[in-house]
């Protein structure tokens, strides 16, 4: 009869154990396995050897939910702060067992106060390393996109395990500086003719050339750098600034190519020369980015000699015919 009560005993903290590591509820899970260790010991002369076997399995789950927070904080900051479900449950399971008086909470409370502490240290580098990334390569696309997913996960909780004052500056408000000056450096079509097209254009494949070399050169990055210029890196590396501005320049490309063949339709041959000067320029400067500006060249090229051979055969019935009126137009 004893031996079916500690049985019943322990069934129940598996049990509780069990219900509290599906929640993610930490405290519960100590407090569970605390018992059933401490009862364990107590009993165990009266108890079936599976219940050793079931004990030490609590106990390894035990450890292996806490080692998770580590791993969950890696996973956290290597994919840009979109996986963070995990991440944030464990926390706030810490946060509570941290408010506890339990013995078995203990343990949480420094793994919490220690959490918190990688956290602000791994978030102050990462910031500090993206200002320096963006403010040397102009890669503002880059910064904006990362830095709007930290800024929502601050929204849905984050902020509460931290102290935002531990940081070199508020994600949120760096998002809203750095995108007034992307509203500003965008390439417009009106600086890509005229006088000054030439060494604009030469301006552009310079910058374009930066961030594809300094995109490769992060894509294999590995030991060499610090924790958060592996995680940019490795993970980070969406390119967006440079494919934000490539997707840009085709677009002027497009737009170039059909104002010249509306132009040659109507005869608008200055308009058709602007055209095909941007075009030119952008074919010859940024070619090996926008690969279409050549291909759209060539094509406006075999257009305009087309438009010549057709108007020199009407010149020429013109002639034949003596419809000089004709010729003449």
């Amino acid at each position: 009869r004893i031996k079916k009560l500690f049985d019943l005993k322990l069934s129940k903290m598996k049990t509780n154990f069990e219900e509290a590591e599906s929640c993610c509820d930490l405290l519960r899970m100590a407090t569970a396995h605390r018992n059933a260790s401490r009862f364990y010991g107590a009993t165990n002369k009266w108890l079936e050897s599976k219940w050793k076997y079931n004990v030490e399995r609590i106990g390894r789950r035990y450890e292996e939910k806490l080692a998770t927070i580590d791993q969950e904080m890696d996973a956290f900051f290597s994919s840009a702060f979109k996986e963070s479900a995990q991440l944030m449950r464990l926390l706030s399971g810490l946060k509570d067992a941290s408010k506890s008086n339990r013995a078995s909470a203990d343990r949480l409370s420094k793994l919490y106060k220690k959490a918190q502490s990688d956290l602000e240290t791994k978030l102050r580098s990462t910031l500090e390393t993206w200002e320096r990334t963006v403010n040397q390569g102009l890669c503002y696309y880059d910064g904006v996109e990362v830095l709007r997913l930290l800024s929502a996960e601050l929204g849905r909780g984050l902020d509460k395990h931290i102290d935002l004052a531990n940081l070199p500056y508020d994600p949120r408000e760096k998002v809203a500086h750095w995108e007034s000056i992307m509203d500003e450096s965008d390439p417009v079509e009106s600086g890509l003719t005229g006088p000054k097209a030439e060494a604009n254009f030469e301006e552009w494949a310079k910058r374009l050339d930066k961030l594809k070399s300094e995109s490769k050169a992060k894509s294999i990055a590995r030991g060499a750098f610090d924790f958060a210029s592996r995680l940019i890196g490795v993970k980070w590396a969406t390119h967006r600034t440079y494919e934000h501005y490539v997707k840009k320049f085709r677009e002027i490309t497009a737009t170039q190519a059909r104002y010249g063949q509306e132009s040659l339709t109507a005869g608008d041959y200055e308009r058709l020369q602007s055209a095909m000067d941007c075009i030119k320029g952008l074919a010859d400067s940024l070619g090996r980015h926008v690969l279409e500006a050549d291909r759209q060249f060539c094509h406006l090229l075999e257009c305009c000699r087309k438009r010549l051979l057709d108007l020199l055969q009407d010149a020429m019935k013109s002639l034949e015919t003596k419809d000089f009126a004709g010729f003449e137009a």
